[in-house]
């Protein structure tokens, strides 16, 4: 099996442009964890649900303290201070916060090759491209359902 067998053919794009609050709607009701950025018909980028998670923490998000009186939570900061920095984040452009270079593998890439990608790069999906063109995408759950399958073709 390759790459060209497993991959999602239909996938979710956005241009670099994009306010960071639309692709986290886009993640949050797609049930997405990352969603390729493209430009010009070129992947530049991809989002991912980490990127979003970093970029608020890496903006002196509200850190909150456990105490021990009724397992609640405190928080440093004035939430309506907390919550102007959100909206400011929700408003950049996601060419901010996008992981770039996108890790990409052909359509001909075997499972051993993507499996291989995602373990040394600690990453949970690659794009498919042929030549700069994105053709797929290839996620962990996408390989796991791949490797069922053969296990069922090895039992018979």
């Amino acid at each position: 099996m390759t790459a060209r067998d497993i991959m999602t053919s239909q996938v979710m794009t956005l241009p670099p442009a994009t306010a960071v609050g639309v692709i986290a709607k886009e993640l949050a009701s797609r049930n997405f964890s990352g969603i390729p950025i493209v430009d010009n018909g070129k992947v530049v980028g991809i989002v991912t649900e980490a990127d979003l998670v970093k970029r608020v923490a890496r903006q002196g998000a509200p850190r909150p303290i456990s105490f021990t009186m009724r397992d609640g939570f405190l928080f440093l900061t004035d939430p309506q201070r907390s919550s102007a920095e959100l909206g400011k984040i929700l408003d950049q452009p996601v060419s901010s916060i996008m992981s770039s270079p996108v890790v990409a593998v052909s359509p001909e890439a075997g499972l051993d090759e993507i499996a291989t990608v995602m373990t040394e790069r600690k990453i949970n999906r690659v794009v498919v491209v042929e030549g700069t063109k994105l053709v797929g995408i290839v996620t962990r759950a996408n390989l796991v359902k791949a490797f069922a399958k053969e296990a069922e073709a090895v039992a018979r």
